[in-house]
């Protein structure tokens, strides 16, 4: 009779308060990240647990504190994890803040049963009170730091892409206790230092050479537009079949060569990218016994590591979209600006929708030939992540035609707001599983406006298994990257780390 695994359930519970957000709201792809990688081994997985996913509205006898408390758990996690910057909180009944009454349980848990594990973060990046008010937080987030209790070490950092890298480090670290017998950590993990290419080929081995492990992987790690991608990767391999567990740091701009990989039928490994300006990406492959496997991983862009996007100028537009901005004199909150006043008065992010949905709808036939942009009037409203149009209602027609074709698929409309006196008449999308462009449409006599944005469903997660939560709001450069690799959709517009 076979036995069922045991998979151990590692608790994880944040405590800051609300001034880093940012930070919180990462650590769910970070947690992904790690089940991503430790999954296979079937025997631990790691779950987060923070007041906003956790708790509910309701009451209880010691306060909204207590009923915190009593979905976090926090005297049973594994590992409690701590965030100040310059904010020390509001007052509890017993602390001078909910966050500060967190730690302590903590504490006093670890105290008892030397658990959870505590990871406390101070973020040191450059602050200066506004007010009495922040000035008396701040002073209270020092005097908290300075009176940490002598048994514990906590970790300063500087900024939302060194948390990242820090947190995922040091949860790296515990769980490798957690995996690996006593004494094998330091053994079964390394990093090696890049090896300079010696032309366009960059050879490093994984650790010391050993006979049962002859596999060799030629590694190309490129952008969305099969570049290499620049600068230093950090690249882990975990094999699910043998203990053997080791992390590569290298150059990624040429062709790699990784050798000292175990082969089939142990040649089973996850490998996982990470790179500071691009999402992490995993990948399981199997080496062969015998030859080169060979393997490509596309790493999308990072969207908030983006420092720059470079955008064609007014002239240099499709013509459709530069005559569909000349007679756009109505848009909201830029009424009076046309054509290339329009264009240029758009940020990034707006203006990044606007090419990308251009794009998109560039190239979208209809059943009769056509295209939908070529049935876009003017614009109305642009925002980061939709654009509202005045349409032509023979549009409308159009693509429920299409649907019998197979081109449109008929979807619900009750998340769109219609515009002041018109009504819904319909919501459609196009069929793409990464990419989707959803047409919304209200009617108002023989007024016709459409609601155009690109759903990108779980691309970022599927297509490129990047690591990324898949719960977080898509940026529009999201949206770009989704398109470049995907459907060889150039939105127009270059962006850079």
């Amino acid at each position: 009779m076979s036995q069922t695994k045991q998979v151990e359930i590692l608790r994880v519970v944040v405590g800051s308060p609300g001034d880093v957000q940012t930070e919180r709201d990462t650590l769910p792809s970070i947690i992904n990240e790690l089940n991503l990688w430790v999954g296979p081994l079937g025997r631990l997985r790691v779950e987060l647990f923070r007041w906003e996913t956790d708790a509910f509205p309701s009451f209880h006898p010691e306060g909204p504190q207590g009923l915190i408390d009593s979905r976090l758990l926090i005297q049973e996690c594994d590992i409690f994890i701590g965030i100040f910057w310059k904010r020390f909180g509001t007052p509890v009944t017993d602390a001078k803040s909910g966050t500060e009454h967190e730690f302590n349980l903590a504490y006093q848990a670890w105290k008892q049963k030397s658990r959870p594990e505590i990871l406390f973060y101070f973020n040191q990046k450059a602050y200066k009170p506004n007010s009495k008010e922040e000035t008396d937080q701040w002073g209270q987030v020092l005097e908290f730091q300075r009176n940490f209790p002598k048994e514990g070490l906590w970790w300063p950092y500087k900024g939302m892409p060194q948390f990242e890298d820090l947190v995922r480090r040091h949860l790296t670290q515990i769980i490798l206790t957690k995996i690996m017998p006593p004494g094998e950590t330091a053994k079964k993990t390394g990093t090696r230092k890049p090896r300079p290419a010696s032309s366009k080929l960059s050879q490093v081995k994984t650790k010391e050479s050993n006979e049962n492990k002859i596999g060799k992987l030629r590694l190309d790690v490129v952008d969305v537009y099969g570049k290499h991608v620049k600068g230093k990767v950090s690249i882990h391999f975990r094999n699910s079949t043998v203990r053997h567990y080791t992390v590569i740091e290298v150059g990624a701009s040429t062709t790699l060569i990784i050798t000292d990989l175990y082969t089939s039928p142990d040649g089973h490994y996850w490998i996982q990218v990470n790179s500071s300006s691009y999402l992490p990406v995993g990948r399981f492959v199997n080496i062969r016994s015998g030859g080169i496997t060979d393997l490509r991983v596309t790493l999308p862009m990072n969207s908030l590591r983006v420092k720059r996007a470079d955008f064609p100028k007014f002239e240099l537009l499709p013509e459709p979209l530069e005559d569909v901005l000349k007679n756009s004199n109505k848009v909201l909150s830029l009424e009076g600006k046309i054509g290339k006043e329009l264009y240029c008065a758009l940020d990034d992010l707006r203006k990044a929708n606007l090419l990308n949905i251009t794009a998109k709808a560039r190239i979208t036939p209809l059943s009769s030939g056509n295209t939908i942009f070529s049935h876009i009037k003017e614009l109305s409203e642009l925002r980061a992540n939709r654009v509202y149009a005045i349409a032509s209602k023979e549009l409308l027609k159009q693509i429920s035609d299409s649907v019998s074709e197979d081109l449109f698929r008929p979807v619900s409309g009750a998340l769109h707001i219609p515009p002041a006196g018109f009504n819904l008449a319909g919501s459609f999308k196009t069929k793409d599983y990464y990419g989707a462009l959803q047409l919304t449409f209200f009617l108002k006599g023989d007024n016709c406006v459409v609601d155009m944005d690109i759903d990108d469903g779980m691309g970022m997660g599927h297509f490129f298994q990047s690591l990324r939560d898949n719960s977080s709001p898509r940026s529009p450069f999201d949206i770009h990257e989704v398109l470049v690799a995907y459907q060889a959709i150039d939105p127009g517009y270059l962006l850079f780390p």
